[in-house]
């Protein structure tokens, strides 16, 4: 294994003017510094790199740097691996630990080194865009002119007219149903569910609409409740195929013509 000044006179001669800010994180640091040596990743001299790397950091915290806890993690990692090298060297330690040590950490770095592109074009949209002002969105309350959508102008759109149309048959039938006295009809759910009956006459299946076109809203709660009351004893199958699909009803087992 290399000796620890040939590493620091490496360190000096090549790494002194390096500024912490152009790097993306400790890892971006470390592949700086695999790079500068020309090493394989895979066959990384790990002592080498980790010399380097602590001289940098104790560099930038004898000149007062502000420097990021992540990289502090780093030298804390790197200082035990330095030390369980030692202990190999001394026969204290097996070899494969400080193997897998090793593989783990180049396991970062080449999976860095694979996204790293990627930091480096999101760094690069993000410096431009900080140079693109927006002017903020004007108040355009004054200049907006009132509207009535439920009136029609010679501007109206299919969508409109279909929507006004719509709107006309709501306020019909909410009056017509002020208007109705619900004392005035008598109807019960025996007749109720023979009017269902014969709706089956000449049809297997009907839509849940077709039974429940009434003029009143009495009409629609007692058909209701005929309807669930022939469902519960399977004379009535009622389906859906789809949330929010259309409702169909069809004869049950139990159905009586």
């Amino acid at each position: 294994m290399p000796k620890e000044n040939e590493f620091d006179n490496v360190a000096q001669n090549s790494l002194t003017n390096i500024n912490i800010e152009n790097f993306n994180g400790p890892l971006d640091l470390l592949l700086a510094l695999v790079k500068e040596k020309n090493m394989n990743l895979l066959d990384i001299n790990l002592a080498e790199l980790a010399t380097d790397y602590l001289r940098i950091i104790k560099d930038l915290k004898e000149n007062d740097f502000e420097i990021a806890a992540d990289y502090l993690v780093m030298s804390a990692t790197l200082i035990q691996m330095k030390a369980r090298m030692l202990l190999v060297e001394k026969e204290l330690l097996e070899d494969a630990e400080i193997e897998e040590d090793k593989a783990k950490l180049i396991k970062l770095l080449a999976e860095y080194q694979q996204f790293k592109p990627i930091f480096d074009v999101l760094k690069q949209r993000e410096s431009k865009r900080l140079n693109i002002y927006i002017k903020k969105v004007s108040n355009l309350e004054p200049f907006i002119r009132p509207t009535d959508r439920s009136k029609v102008d010679g501007r109206s759109s299919k969508a409109k007219l279909t929507q006004i149309i719509k709107m006309m048959f709501e306020r019909l039938s909410a009056e017509k149903l002020r208007q109705v006295k619900i004392d005035s009809i008598s109807v019960t759910p025996d007749e109720q569910k023979n009017m269902i009956r014969t709706l089956f006459y000449e049809n297997e299946e009907i839509h849940f609409n077709k039974i429940f076109s009434l003029p009143t809203l009495k009409h629609f709660v007692i058909t209701f409740i005929a309807m669930l009351d022939m469902s519960r004893n399977e004379e009535l199958i009622i389906s859906q195929e789809q949330q929010f699909g259309e409702i169909k009803v069809k004869k049950g087992i139990n159905y009586e013509k």
